[in-house]
């Protein structure tokens, strides 16, 4: 199976959004999660670093077991969002976001998988 270029190219997109994602929060976008109090900028550059992390690694092994990790992380990661988003009136909508960001990169993973076995 040569899924080494869809899961490579997964991984090269996670780099570019997660340095834009940095990038915002350096210049205090608030979309971007700048305008949150310290605790939720903390997790936001954690967040991006993240994307920038499990990037590098898809590039640098771009294995289906690979990419089917990543998105059992990000499925975590949203679930974690839903009791923030309902609890937490402050973080509801940056925990939506990136729950609903989560949900993409799982869609994202699997089209990547799917693409690697059609090649």
């Amino acid at each position: 199976m040569n899924s080494g270029t869809p899961i490579s190219a997964l991984g090269a997109t996670r780099i570019a959004v997660g340095g834009l994602w940095l990038a915002a929060l350096a210049a205090d976008r608030a979309a971007a999660g700048a305008t949150l109090p310290p605790a939720g900028r903390l997790v936001a550059i954690a967040l991006a670093g993240r994307d920038i992390a499990q990037g590098a690694l898809l590039v640098s092994n771009p294995r289906s077991r690979t990419a089917l990790a990543g998105a059992v992380i990000d499925g975590l990661h949203a679930a974690s969002m839903l009791p923030v988003a309902a609890l937490v009136p402050r973080y509801r909508t940056p925990a939506a976001v990136s729950a609903g960001a989560a949900v993409a990169w799982v869609g994202a993973a699997a089209w990547a998988l799917a693409a690697g076995r059609s090649s």
